[in-house]
């Protein structure tokens, strides 16, 4: 061991950053903190954890409303069989496809409507 040579402290700002980086890392991961989480036992350091999650946090901020916008240009759980206005339609109950594109269909629009307000 006492062959080892020390390195020299880094010079430029991103190789400090590092250096700064990986000891603070050593520390968090030997902490209380690190211990509760086993970060040693699954081979990982508290940063790489902190980023782990800040990635999956991040990512279902931006799934949860975009699935709700998908959801919500379908209609939903709107069934055409039901929400349609049959009296439109010369008392027949209408085809979906008719239905669900007729914007004079109040019964309808009122379905999809309320379920885009259920979605925010």
């Amino acid at each position: 061991m006492g062959d080892e040579e020390q390195q020299a402290p880094p010079t430029t700002f991103w190789g400090r950053l590092k250096e700064g980086n990986r000891r603070m890392d050593l520390k968090l991961t030997q902490s209380v903190v690190g211990q509760y989480f086993e970060c040693e036992k699954r081979n990982t350091t508290f940063f790489q954890e902190l980023r782990a999650g800040a990635v999956c946090f991040l990512t279902v901020c931006y799934i949860i409303p975009v699935n709700s916008a998908i959801l919500s240009e379908t209609g939903g759980s709107c069934n055409p069989s039901w929400d349609c206005d049959p009296a439109l339609y010369g008392g027949v109950q209408p085809t979906p496809e008719f239905c669900k594109f007729n914007p004079n269909d109040t019964v309808w629009a009122a379905c999809v409507r309320e379920f885009k307000n259920n979605l925010i």
